[in-house]
């Protein structure tokens, strides 16, 4: 039963016509904990890990720029995800577990990329025109364009905005919707396009009424 590391004894003892027993003592070294580290970018801010250590060993985790274990214990954290890092950066994360009783403390390190913020969609919102009257011309004022990044920021822009009909246009009544593009993406709205009314004409005269 020498299952720990440290001193252990084995006591041999004698069968049949061999009698008497001896006894020597040997010592058991502590193991080297195989540890594997993987991460994942879930987004340009966020990251997740994936560690593998024996059974028994408490992992905790951190990061840095550069592939140094760090020494402040500080840095260290029990959780294996890491929050508002920066969009397009490499950084180097790691595990580690303690010195216990049958293991030497060990490490294992990884590097993640997080990727570029990029635009994930585009929505519209306002108080914008949707009714013409053929002939008249696209008019975009009033209409907000607000961007949704994959870091899950959002911001309103009003520059490098597109639009098909383009504003301005003169519309007909087979326009039916405008196409709004900023930055690769799309936000499509409904418009309604009347013929105008014909002009009156003035009624025929009664030929009872004095004149």
């Amino acid at each position: 039963n020498n299952t720990n590391a440290g001193t252990a004894t084995a006591t041999v003892t004698g069968m049949g016509n061999c009698t008497g027993t001896a006894a020597a003592t040997f010592e058991i070294g502590k193991a080297t904990p195989e540890i594997t580290l993987t991460g994942t970018a879930n987004g340009p801010t966020e990251v997740t890990l994936t560690a593998t250590a024996p059974e028994g060993l408490t992992v905790e985790y951190a990061f840095g720029m550069t592939n140094t274990l760090p020494e402040n214990e500080d840095a260290w954290q029990e959780s294996d995800e890491f929050t508002n890092l920066t969009a397009g950066t490499a950084y180097y994360f790691f595990a580690k577990t303690a010195e216990t009783q049958n293991y030497n403390a060990g490490s294992a390190s990884c590097t993640v990329t997080t990727p570029e913020k990029a635009i994930e969609s585009i929505s519209l919102s306002g108080e914008y025109k949707t009714a013409y009257t053929a002939g008249e011309k696209l008019d975009l004022s009033g209409l907000t364009v607000t961007v949704t990044y994959n870091d899950g920021t959002t911001e309103t822009v009003s520059e490098n905005i597109t639009s098909t009909p383009a504003a301005g246009t003169e519309l007909t009544t087979d326009d039916t919707t405008v196409t709004i593009t900023y930055g690769g993406k799309d936000a499509t709205y409904s418009i309604t396009v009347t013929e105008p009314d014909e002009p009156g004409t003035d009624p025929e005269p009664d030929p009872d009424e004095p004149g």
